[in-house]
């Protein structure tokens, strides 16, 4: 009796069986050289790694060699159940959630990585067919339904307008509350490099932001603020900085030289004293919420930046230095006409054009 051909998901895709021993380090490297090496952002390229890596120490601990035979449908199924019971690693999203392990939209971002390895692998014919495109029995990512509304992709002054007036009172969280928000907006910042800001970049005779560095493309830049901004901050060195450094200095702790202080400066639960990331973004979700908006998150703060300055007819040039872009073309996914520009320049144009064809019709009639 035969036996009887394996299911298309029970196969290793492997072009030829001789070389399912074949070690899968030295093409995760060709990957990350020839795939990801024109990448400019530093981090994407960690984030392979560190994802890699974490697929490298399952196999290990199961038994199972780094070999091209690892990339198979049924291996990666069992990684990805393997990370929907366990928790995020620290650092990452829910990684302060143990007992409820990765959501499914952590556990996906671990699995896509792979799958971009998988296409690499493909085309250069290690396999047959990338695993993660079979759908039977079940697909390896699937699309998780969103259970809370995404927030704004873009942000514009009116939303800027409606954080600044719910954030009241002269209190010093108040003071860097508002000197933070008014930063977002003016200087296009990404939230990380915001909150690594330090007292002595502020150059306020200039107005600029002095040797910026950029965590994404790893690179300093100085970056202008406007008035608004300028003047926000200046109350906030002045009323609200000192009171936050005093209250951590009560703790045991000195000045840590960051831009904006934490409230927490001082505890063991912040020991450096500076406003994270992560705090920025939970702070416009407080304001986003009182002010009953939808939550404005500091990239859409960014986007709606660059789009204000694309409706004022500014040239790509300057939208991407102040973004901090290399490339125009890059500039071009944070422009987002907004309805009444569009109604304002283009529909005329297209009214104008359908009188010319009506003229031309009744010259020919």
């Amino acid at each position: 009796m035969s036996r009887p051909e394996p299911a298309p998901w029970e196969r290793s895709p492997l072009a030829d069986p001789g070389f399912s021993d074949e070690p899968l380090m030295p093409e995760f490297e060709r990957f990350m050289a020839e795939r990801l090496g024109q990448t400019p952002s530093v981090e994407t390229q960690k984030r392979y790694r560190r994802h890699f890596a974490y697929f490298t120490e399952w196999l290990a601990a199961t038994g199972r060699s780094l070999t091209m035979s690892a990339v198979c449908y049924v291996v990666l199924r069992e990684y990805g159940r393997y990370l929907a019971t366990r928790p995020a690693r620290g650092g990452t999203r829910g990684y302060d959630r143990p007992q409820r392990g990765m959501s499914p939209e952590t556990r996906d971002g671990y699995l896509r990585d792979l799958r971009t390895l998988c296409s690499f692998l493909v085309e250069a014919r290690w396999l047959v067919s990338n695993p993660f495109k079979i759908t039977r029995p079940e697909r390896l990512i699937r699309k998780q339904p969103r259970t809370s509304p995404p927030p704004q992709r873009v942000a514009g002054p009116e939303r800027v307008d409606a954080l600044l007036a719910v954030i009241e009172g002269d209190a010093p969280s108040a003071l860097r509350d508002r000197a933070l928000v008014e930063v977002l907006w003016s200087a296009g910042l990404r939230r990380r490099d915001v909150a690594a800001l330090r007292l002595d970049q502020l150059d306020p005779e200039r107005g600029v932001l002095r040797d910026v560095w950029e965590h994404k493309d790893h690179e300093e830049r100085h970056c202008s603020i406007s008035a608004a901004a300028l003047d926000a901050l200046l109350a906030y060195l002045a009323a609200g900085r000192p009171t936050l450094v005093a209250a951590g200095t009560r703790r045991g702790a000195d000045d840590p030289g960051w831009l904006f202080i934490s409230d927490h400066h001082g505890k063991r639960n912040n020991p450096d004293g500076r406003l994270t990331g992560t705090g920025i973004y939970q702070m416009l979700c407080r304001y986003s919420r009182r002010a009953g908006i939808p939550t404005v998150a500091p990239h859409a703060m960014r986007h709606g930046m660059s789009t204000v300055m694309g409706e004022a007819n500014l040239s790509q040039h300057l939208i991407a230095a102040k973004l901090g872009h290399r490339q125009t073309k890059t500039s071009e996914r944070y422009l987002h006409p907004s309805a009444e520009v569009l109604r304002r320049e283009v529909d005329p144009i297209i009214d104008a054009s359908r009188q010319r064809t009506a003229q031309r019709l009744r010259s020919v009639a």
